[in-house]
């Protein structure tokens, strides 16, 4: 099947005018999400459903024909779909499921033989993640929830597939920011409709009060018991959930902000509209994890680009973060324990069972993905919040998530097949293809985030495909090095004696 889209691919004529064909797979990305919108809005379902499968199909189409001859596109087809596909629009599941996977297999499948022949699956880290693959397929004998854990693989398998693909052409800065910048453009078309049907929705369903996140047979008994709901009205836009606007700053800000160099005053005025747009949609989300890390992560960025100079930044900052804190008195207090925040709004209550399930499997998980149903036990110990929804039901934590899919030792291995790149990258001087500049403001605070959600996936949600991008240009970069040294050794050995190559080498 692969062969034969490849072959389609190959025998499509490449459309003439890029900019035109780029326009054309945005605009009827708009149009769709458009459409969508407007049928949230109650329109006429016959005109809607129209409408929408007319854009779709003529989006989907278009893209699919120009990703296949410019896979940089790739990356921004794939980061929409993601995104488009976790808004309010399409509240089912199975439709949403159907959806995504037959684009991702229209997009991905093609570039199977592409990857094989390129020969980078082959090396390096490359290569231990396609192990690390096989051994979550192996899992799947004894997991919960095989389907689920063969959907998921099957989805990590096609996106990281399609990543390794657009890096194995990299080979300078200029097409590794490429892909920093096409996967950003993809969030950015999100961050507009977020913020446009913020300004014009409706406040229903715009806003999510602390009642509409508590299943109402559960709000109905905690108001017979005379317990009320705390918390306050959070924005969502037309994403499921206000974290998942917190999500969508971290897929912005950072890659505006690596790509900022690069740009003319034109975009430069763009960028600082999105980065505006996201801090100020993040805000009313009041999603603390992202915007924790993405500070700490800019402030080991001034540090580390500024030393000295930084210093005096970060204690204005911090000074003025203090005053604020005082200012606001009460209200910052109250502010800060929202949520029950002692307990992480009930992470760490859960976190404790999950720990123990580990425990009783610690090598071989207890399938891939399927972290969520061990929560089904009877023994679980909290009766409220989303803990029912079987391997749906989110761990609130990336690497608790993976050791209870594929076991500890597959986890660790999967952190060193993730970290060794940028050690790596850190051993160079300068900022090689920007990657340091990406490990500060891009990969630090999704590993952040990935401690209180499951952010860091492999390849698969936004958030997680972003972090498979520049882990594989960084990891592409340790590759080309190691190739550049091993050249360099080997010119250096043929200009030297025999007897002193011999004892060298």
């Amino acid at each position: 099947m692969a062969g034969a889209l490849e072959a389609i691919a190959d025998a499509t004529p490449a459309p003439p005018a890029r900019w035109r064909s780029a326009g054309a797979i945005i605009g009827g990305c708009l149009l769709l999400a458009a459409v969508s919108l407007w049928f949230i809005a109650g329109a006429n379902i016959r005109i809607v459903l129209i409408l929408a499968v007319s854009g779709a199909a003529y989006g989907i189409v278009r893209g699919a024909i120009y990703a296949w001859h410019h896979e940089s596109w790739l990356i921004f087809a794939l980061t929409l779909l993601i995104l488009l596909l976790s808004t309010a629009v399409l509240d089912n599941p199975g439709a949403r499921a159907a959806i995504h996977y037959g684009i991702a297999m229209l997009l991905c499948l093609p570039m199977i033989p592409r990857v094989l022949r390129s020969g980078i699956l082959r090396q390096g880290g490359f290569r231990l993640y396609t192990l690390y693959f096989l051994w979550g397929l192996f899992t799947i004998s004894y997991s919960l929830a095989p389907v689920f854990s063969v959907s998921r693989l099957a989805d990590s398998i096609m996106m990281f597939t399609a990543i390794a693909c657009c890096v194995s052409q990299v080979d300078d800065e200029t097409r590794a920011l490429k892909l920093v910048w096409r996967a950003m453009l993809g969030a950015a078309v999100i961050v507009a409709l977020v913020v446009v049907f913020g300004l014009f929705g409706p406040h229903s369903l715009n806003w999510l009060s602390p009642e509409d996140t508590i299943d109402p047979a559960i709000l109905q008994e905690m108001r017979q018991l005379g317990l009320q709901v705390g918390g306050i009205e959070r924005f969502r836009g037309i994403l499921n959930g206000p974290n998942d606007v917190g999500v969508l700053l971290l897929l912005t800000v950072g890659p505006a902000l690596v790509c900022w160099r690069s740009a003319d005053r034109r975009n430069k005025w763009l960028l600082a509209a999105l980065i505006a747009g996201s801090l100020g949609a993040c805000a009313a989300a009041d999603s603390r994890s992202p915007m924790i890390g993405l500070t700490v992560g800019a402030i080991l960025y001034c540090i580390w680009r500024y030393r000295a100079k930084s210093m005096l930044a970060i204690g204005a900052g911090l000074a003025l973060a203090i005053a604020a804190a005082f200012l606001m008195g009460h209200q910052f207090s109250a502010y800060v324990d929202r949520g029950n925040v002692t307990t992480l709004t009930g992470r760490t209550d859960m976190w404790q069972f999950v720990i123990g399930a580990i425990s009783r499997h610690p090598i071989r998980g207890y399938g891939y993905e399927v972290g969520g149903a061990i929560l089904d036990s009877p023994y679980f110990p909290l009766w409220w919040g989303p803990w029912d929804q079987g391997p749906h039901s989110s761990l609130h934590d990336g690497y608790l998530n993976h050791a209870v899919g594929v076991g500890i030792p597959a986890t660790l291995f999967w952190l060193f097949i993730m970290l060794r790149p940028w050690f790596s990258i850190f051993r160079l001087p300068g900022d090689p293809w920007r990657l340091k500049s990406m490990f500060f403001l891009i990969a630090i605070p999704l590993l952040i985030l990935n401690l209180t959600e499951a952010a860091v996936g492999d390849c698969i949600e936004a958030s997680g495909f972003l972090f498979g991008v520049v882990w594989a240009l960084a990891e592409r970069h340790r590759l080309l090095n190691l190739e550049a040294e091993a050249a360099r050794t080997r010119q250096a050995l043929a200009t030297t004696s025999r007897p002193m190559a011999a004892l060298v080498g």
